[in-house]
């Protein structure tokens, strides 16, 4: 795999010997003798490496900083002292190589193992990854078809702060873990979780020991049967089917307990937690809760009741916004893209914005749903991580897309200078509207936006939104400050 590689010394001795020896390694490179000549190419194009004697960078200059954070840097010279060279590790640097015979073979072999970390091992991994919701294929079908296909996994399951792990050995289980249950127990607690996230991993290995003696099988049959005791218990709470609420009664004084169980039982109802979640956090097995649970509506301790926190919506006016401002006239669908890097929270959006209207489904550094706004009018939802993969995945969807939610991440600065180049080109490429979501803020709204807009270079026109991921609310007032960037020959929009 070629790559472009930018080689800043003023020795041209040392740069031309680089030259060969990584256009033998089928990268292509350009030599800069001065440290100018650097700079304003590196305004025109991004390189997939530099490779920088130590001359060309200062250390106490932060924007070497903003360099390395988006540029994989090595530092070569054949000395250096040790306090410059830790200054430089903490800029960012990938590797510094100090040597006086061979230094330029040094270098060159040092790039290409930073590059294969970087592009070919990372891309290797991401493959073997999968990400997934529950809402969209449950921990059931993933064991399931494991146990058809023989497979090796490894499964990270993941809700609000709760994980689990499951391993799963030619398609059998072999161990499973909760917080606090091990083998069956843990793995009928997994099954059962209606919402979540989780992450597969394959893995090779000839042999395994397992911790669960049952068969995988019997261990899905199991899990079945608990669901249908589940359904029985609703259904003596009069709810067919649902996540009911508990109220706790009066009691008499002197009311005695039975167990610990009740206890706890009676602690998570207090939290205000659903029966899902009294299921998930009850830290002994799922029927034992039931059971329990049970006998509590038995004693007239608790109540239940149906659920009221019924599923937030659109409301008619944001479907006006939209197909005023944003969609084509008469358009009955369109896709709405939520770029952010990994920490912006650009999954838990596009979970609210789906909510219970649709699953979510994850493949890679991609999440996508559709939601039926009303009966003629159809978002398809693309969450998608700020990464090397990003522009090709964006030239396939672009096609139909209407408008873009760009998410930053206050609490990194680190990743402005580069997020907002990526802003101004996404603009520049595709004429929708923009937003600007900055997630991750202390609660000064109005403070935060100043600070940031001191910090980053927002394309006039845009709204800087602040938005907690996980709010409709929110959600909504992002897409109500949607805005076509503003060009020199454009009148201001005024959609207020």
């Amino acid at each position: 795999m070629g790559y472009q590689i930018y080689i800043g010394d003023v020795n041209s001795d040392t740069a031309k010997q680089l030259t060969d020896l990584l256009t033998k390694s089928g990268s292509q490179s350009n030599h800069f003798a001065q440290p100018q000549e650097l700079s304003e190419a590196l305004q025109e194009s991004t390189p997939d490496l530099l490779l920088l004697h130590s001359d060309f960078v200062k250390p106490e200059d932060e924007a070497f900083s903003s360099i390395f954070a988006q540029i994989p840097t090595i530092v070569y010279a054949s000395r250096l002292e040790l306090e410059t060279q830790t200054a430089l590790y903490q800029q960012g640097v990938k590797k510094v190589i100090i040597g006086e015979e061979d230094l330029p073979l040094q270098v060159a072999v040092a790039g290409k193992m930073v590059l294969y970390r970087l592009r070919q091992l990372q891309h290797h991994r991401q493959k073997a990854l999968t990400q997934g919701s529950i809402q969209a294929f449950s921990v059931y079908d993933v064991i399931r078809n494991a146990l058809a296909e023989r497979k090796n996994l490894i499964l990270k399951v993941t809700y609000d702060e709760w994980n689990a792990r499951v391993r799963i050995f030619q398609g059998q289980v072999v161990k499973a873990v909760t917080p606090h249950l091990n083998g069956v127990d843990a793995l009928l607690k997994i099954l059962q979780l209606h919402s979540g996230t989780y992450l597969i991993r394959s893995y090779r290995k000839t042999e395994e020991t397992s911790s669960i003696p049952n068969s995988t099988v019997a261990l899905l049959l199991e899990a079945r049967y608990q669901e249908q005791q589940i359904r029985r218990f609703l259904r003596r709470c009069g709810i067919e089917d649902g996540n009911p609420t508990f109220r706790i009664q009066p009691f008499p004084e002197g009311t005695m307990f039975r167990s610990e169980v009740e206890l706890k039982i009676l602690s998570l109802i207090e939290k205000e937690n659903n029966f899902h979640e009294i299921l998930l956090y009850n830290p002994y097995p799922v029927l034992k809760t039931v059971r329990h649970l049970s006998q509590l509506l038995e004693r007239g301790l608790v109540s239940a009741e149906e659920s009221t926190a019924g599923m937030e919506t659109f409301l008619p006016k944001d479907i006006e916004f939209l197909q005023s401002h944003v969609l084509q006239p008469d358009a009955m669908n369109g896709n709405v893209v939520i770029l952010g890097l990994p920490s912006s929270g650009r999954s838990e959006l596009i979970r609210t914005f789906s909510g219970s209207r649709a699953p979510v489904k994850s493949l890679q550094s991609i999440d996508f749903t559709r939601i039926k706004l009303h009966p003629e009018l159809t978002l398809t939802i693309f969450g998608i991580t700020i990464d090397q993969t990003l522009m090709p995945i964006l030239e396939k969807i672009s096609r139909d897309m209407v408008a873009c939610i760009f998410l930053v991440d206050f609490s990194q600065p680190q990743q402005f200078e580069y997020s907002s180049y990526l802003l101004t080109r996404l603009v520049q490429l595709y004429p929708v509207p923009f937003v600007v979501g900055l997630t991750n803020h202390p609660a000064d709204n109005e403070g935060v936006i100043n600070d940031f807009k001191k910090q980053f270079t927002v394309p006039p026109g845009l709204k800087v939104v602040p938005v907690r991921p996980g709010s409709f609310p929110d959600l909504r007032n992002l897409l109500h400050n949607l805005r076509h960037v503003i060009k020199e020959e454009d009148e201001a929009m005024d959609y207020a």
